[in-house]
């Protein structure tokens, strides 16, 4: 049975679920969250180090990166199935044990033969992984509304720089530490053994769209079955939805060629100006480096979440609806410039060069919170696992998935008519890096063309989780019955009129009830007695109600889902405030 309900206020406790625990929630989500990007970017951190124990290219060090992207992103759409019609927290439970063993296997690799291997099961990481990145913001969304689901999805997201850049630091001090890179991918398993009790123990698995509708049942204008053809359907029409998977698939292009390549790029500078010696050892002198890019990522982002959500909202507060596309499009538009003079000034003056690649990640890390908020507020609840599938699915298979083999693919091709040199490395890589400038500056037009349909897209939602749309229909229509003229204060003259209203089948005014007749706008809806909100589906254009006086019955809907007035009774409606049954 499906039950429309009023949208939840901010901070409101629903299904007994406190805000303490909503709070933990949150915490352990992030906390998965962040050791999800530290184990993603540990590899980055040694790569060097990885690349001269296996004796591989760069076209073969990228594909470590793609191998994990390409099975997280195909498995994604299967758990964004499972997240939307199972339970989430076993879901990304059994997810986690995948990635936390599989991490774990693949640091006892001890044969450099076994390459082959190492990448099987990196593979298999990126299907763990896949588990929790698509159903984890759906869970934020269905315990928060408004203002605190962004402040929430804020500190969601904050894991995703913070724990890229502890990824790089993390990676190569456990490197250094213990004398072999190894190491690196022995700190994250451990971490996922605490997170996976504490999931147990405190997040819960709250009903999909509940604190939307401040009931525990599906809005009218969601199905309660459908089918995944039907979802994705639904999820290829929606303009906003696709727009915004588009652009950060581009942006995603460019941040995957920089956690990659960047480290190896600045150290290739580094090794040019005679700052840094070649690596020809298992542990490289490039700890520093891969330090300082960590470092930087981390305060870029933390930085990058805050302004981008609170630019957002300051902008909103100001009337400004389409600010969050917006925002993201400037912070993209500005990344690209500050990365070409990052690019170039690597050999002339480092510490600008660290500032231009520092502003450029503060612009990208504008999008975090802000692509997960708009993902969220302009797809149904009962979507939101499979769009978030479909859109890591998109994001990965043109973005980073691909990303850092082709600039390993373009780096080695120009190689090979140079000089086998370090500076020849360097230049060759610098020139397979410009394709990110272009990426960049598609991501942020993908922006501002989402800005022009994201205020429409979001009011289709938030009008169907308010009651103000039919099942069937996703934007409400203009040919409503208009308000009757009010008798005047004090008259009884019955009012006769046609009422735009959608019933389910357990809605019956029993005799001697009351039933408030109110106007929204240009049409009627009904709310039962003692009740601040309507318990019905409120409008729909092709259904008229006929009030008789007296009369023996009065139906609402139509003949599947009828609701009757018991036989004999008489209904008055005065003025359209009340009925008497």
């Amino acid at each position: 049975m499906n039950k429309l309900g009023e949208i939840v206020k901010d901070g409101e406790v629903l299904d007994g679920i406190s805000m303490t625990r909503k709070y933990l929630t949150v915490a352990v989500l992030f906390f998965i969250n962040l050791i999800n990007y530290m184990d993603r970017f540990t590899v980055a951190g040694v790569l060097l180090q990885i690349q001269t124990f296996f004796g591989i290219d760069n076209a073969s060090a990228g594909f470590i990166q793609t191998v994990f992207i390409i099975s997280y992103m195909v498995v994604a759409p299967l758990f964004g199935y499972l997240g939307d019609r199972f339970n989430r927290k076993l879901v990304i439970l059994v997810g986690m044990l995948i990635w936390s063993g599989c991490t774990l296997l693949a640091s006892f690799i001890n044969d450099p033969n076994h390459f082959w291997m190492f990448l099987c099961l990196r593979g298999l990481v990126g299907i763990g992984e896949a588990s929790y990145s698509t159903v984890a913001p759906t869970i934020i969304a269905d315990l928060f509304v408004k203002t605190q689901r962004t402040r929430m999805l804020s500190v969601f997201f904050f894991a995703i720089p913070v724990g890229s850049g502890l990824g790089y630091i993390v990676g190569s001090g456990a490197a250094q530490g213990f004398g072999s890179w190894h190491w690196a991918l022995r700190v994250t398993p451990a971490l996922g053994v605490l997170t996976m009790i504490l999931m147990m123990v405190i997040i819960p698995n709250p009903k999909r769209g509940a604190m939307e509708t401040k009931t525990e049942t599906l809005p009218s204008c969601e199905e309660e079955s459908s089918s995944y053809l039907d979802d994705l359907k639904y999820i290829f029409k929606n303009k906003s939805f696709m727009l915004v998977t588009v652009a950060f698939t581009f942006m995603a292009f460019v941040v995957g060629s920089l956690t990659i390549w960047g480290p190896v790029y600045i150290a290739y500078g580094q090794i040019v100006t005679g700052v840094l010696a070649p690596c020809t050892e298992d542990v490289c002198e490039y700890g520093d480096v891969s330090f300082i890019f960590g470092l930087v990522t981390c305060v870029a982002g933390f930085l990058g979440v805050v302004i981008g959500a609170e630019s957002a909202k300051f902008w909103k507060d100001k009337g400004k609806k389409n600010a969050d596309p917006l925002v993201c499009a400037i912070g993209l538009l500005i990344a690209g410039p500050f990365l070409l003079v990052g690019f170039q000034m690597t050999t002339i003056n480092l510490p600008v060069a660290w500032s231009c690649i520092f502003l450029a990640d503060l612009g990208m890390c504008l999008t975090w919170t802000l692509v997960g908020d708009m993902t969220m507020y302009v797809t149904m609840p009962s979507r939101r696992s499979t769009a978030n599938a479909v859109q890591i699915l998109t994001m990965h298979l043109f973005g980073d998935a691909g990303s850092p083999s082709l600039l390993g693919v373009l780096s080695d091709s120009l190689i090979s008519t140079m000089p086998d040199t370090y500076y020849s490395k360097y230049i060759a890589l610098q020139r397979a890096m410009y394709v990110t400038l272009f990426s960049a500056a598609v991501s942020g037009a993908g922006f501002l063309v989402t800005a022009l349909f994201i205020v429409q897209d979001k009011k289709k939602v938030d009008d169907c989780l308010a009651g103000k749309t039919s099942p069937t229909n996703s934007t409400v229509s203009d040919e409503l019955t208009p308000l009757p003229t009010e008798p005047e204060s004090g008259t009884n003259t019955p009012v006769n009129f046609p009422i735009n209203a959608n019933f389910d089948d357990a809605t019956q005014l029993q005799r001697d009830s009351q039933a408030e007749f109110e106007p929204y706008d240009n049409y009627f809806s009904i709310l039962p007695e003692n009740e601040s909100r309507p318990a019905t589906n409120r409008i729909s254009t092709d259904i008229t109600v006929e009030v008789k006086q007296p009369c023996d019955s009065v139906k609402f809907g139509d003949d599947k889902t009828p609701a009757n007035v018991d036989s004999g009774s008489d209904v008055s409606l005065l003025g359209g405030k009340e009925s008497h049954v």
